[in-house]
């Protein structure tokens, strides 16, 4: 019986640079959008094994991801099925914050 597997690992650096290709992708469709505020929400896929793993084991960040200009606030989570094990929320310049979800 053969098996293959990989290492996996997570970093604080991984998890901004995750919400920065992400607010890149979506900073248009939030500055069309109505309200004074401008908020990216980021479900974790499982696929995304190291940032989960960063989420579960490192902590919230100290650093904050830089934002394109229409975001303001950030909300992350990755969990089993529709339920989060893990939100977390960052207003730059303010740090991240974890939140009981």
């Amino acid at each position: 019986m053969a098996s293959v597997h990989g290492g996996i690992s997570g970093s604080a650096a991984a998890i901004n640079e995750a919400v920065e290709d992400c607010a890149k992708k979506k900073v248009e469709k939030l500055r069309a959008a109505q309200g004074i505020e401008k908020h990216l929400f980021i479900w974790i896929p499982q696929a995304a094994a190291g940032i989960e793993l960063a989420m579960a084991t490192l902590g919230t960040p100290a650093s904050t991801p830089t934002l394109p200009e229409g975001i303001d606030v950030v909300w992350m989570a990755y969990g089993v099925g529709e339920m989060p094990r893990h939100l977390w929320r960052v207003r730059p310049p303010g740090g991240w914050e974890q939140l009981q979800p």
